[in-house]
């Protein structure tokens, strides 16, 4: 991952000094630990207008085990561009919300998907394989949830479906 630009940078809204302090801190090697991260995004968090502090991405994955997806300047909402730590590639700039996104399409792909009801990590069965479209997960949810909202037996296909 490409350390960000000036011109990313100056978008977020450092000016030129700023801009090359944290240019000088990426060359000195912030971001290869998450202290480091967190000073070089305090630096930018200080030194702009536009963020509410530094914020941490955490989930849940298949495993039940607890990940640091990133850190990122909070601008105040999910798709907003803003810096982006994330842990073994570095910083980033982009949205909190796409690097989520593009994190749990990857446990997709290797035969997961998240309840679209509970949001519990499920194993696909064979109603979704990881040869379908990862969307395909997305709109899928357990067996026991199913029982409770729309009996369709966990492959998204509604009980009464077949009434209408």
């Amino acid at each position: 991952m490409a350390d960000p630009t000036v011109e990313e940078l100056k978008a977020m809204g450092l000016c030129g000094p700023d801009v090359m302090s944290v240019r000088d801190m990426l060359s000195r090697g912030y971001g290869e630990s998450e202290s480091s991260a967190r000073a070089l995004m305090d630096f930018v968090n200080d030194n702009t207008n536009g963020f509410f502090g530094i914020e941490e991405l955490r989930d849940t994955d298949p495993d039940g085990e607890s990940v640091l997806l990133c850190l990122y300047l909070n601008s105040g909402d999910t798709y907003d561009t803003t810096l982006c730590w994330v842990p073994g590639e570095g910083f980033v700039v982009a949205s909190w919300g796409d690097i989520y996104e593009e994190w749990e399409r990857g446990h997709c792909e290797e035969d997961h998907y998240r309840c679209a009801y509970c949001g519990e990590w499920q194993q696909c069965g064979e109603a979704v394989s990881a040869a379908d479209d990862v969307y395909n997960c997305e709109s899928y949810h357990c067996p026991s949830c199913c029982e409770k909202h729309c009996g369709c037996g966990g492959d998204g296909e509604a009980a009464y479906a077949d009434e209408e």
